[in-house]
């Protein structure tokens, strides 16, 4: 049914409507695959992770903040900023031709082209420089998409700290895919200027390496989590912040 459902979709322009709280439209997605595990979310009229961004909401305090979106996919979390935080600037980074076809859509689509600035169109964010091939292992989960290192790889990798430049950030939101403590490690200027709030999902595998070895070096505490099968979502504010 879901293959029945792509191939129907395929070159069409559906959009299906998130409601807000009070019931009217609060956004409009465009879908091509309800089988996809975001996609699925916005077709039952809702936001993907609608609980971690409310956690969002209550643990954000800036007006009007500047924010870094790594792993900004089909634009769920991007286009949720643009309507319920009133942000300055959204950064999206996000290196998949598949997925950005669709954020550029999503963006347009809301109206919030104003608040986008695309100097991370089409790239992936590390430790440093290099080269990547895309990896997408469930045609039915896009987000998951991983950067698989390849010396004749499409896809190229800026540190955050180059790519951001002197620019202030509030909020960073990192879904990498395992390769978050290297997006955090190409951060650590901007981490240790800006002292921005941070919501990273973390590979198990990778949870000592954040929670007990960055967080203390950076000076980072957990605020809260979200707990999921292979992967937590953790938010962490600087230990002055408590």
């Amino acid at each position: 049914m879901t293959e029945q459902w792509r191939a129907e979709l395929e070159g069409m322009r559906v959009y299906v409507e998130i409601a807000g709280p009070d019931g009217s439209p609060a956004a409009r997605m465009r879908l091509t695959n309800p089988g996809d595990l975001i996609q699925h979310a916005h077709a039952s009229g809702r936001f993907f992770e609608a609980d971690s961004l409310e956690k969002l909401r209550r643990l954000l305090k800036v007006e009007r903040p500047s924010i870094v979106e790594v792993g900004a996919n089909i634009g769920n979390h991007v286009i949720w900023y643009g309507k319920n935080l009133n942000p300055r600037r959204i950064y999206p980074v996000e290196p998949n031709p598949e997925a950005l076809a669709l954020l550029e859509d999503n963006i347009a689509v809301n109206g919030v082209e104003a608040m986008v600035d695309r100097r991370g169109w089409g790239l992936g964010a590390g430790s440093g420089h290099g080269r990547f091939r895309t990896e997408t292992a469930d045609t039915n989960n896009l987000g998951a998409t991983r950067l698989v290192a390849a010396d004749d790889g499409g896809i190229e990798t800026r540190t955050l700290d180059e790519l951001m430049g002197d620019e202030t950030v509030d909020f960073i939101k990192i879904d990498a895919e395992g390769m978050e403590l290297d997006v955090l490690a190409g951060a650590e200027a901007l981490i240790a200027r800006d002292k921005p709030l941070i919501w990273v999902e973390v590979q198990r595998p990778n949870i000592m390496g954040f929670v007990q070895t960055w967080c203390r070096k950076a000076g980072y505490r957990v605020a809260d989590s979200t707990q999921y099968v292979n992967t937590v979502d953790y938010f962490a504010v600087p230990r002055e912040a408590s």
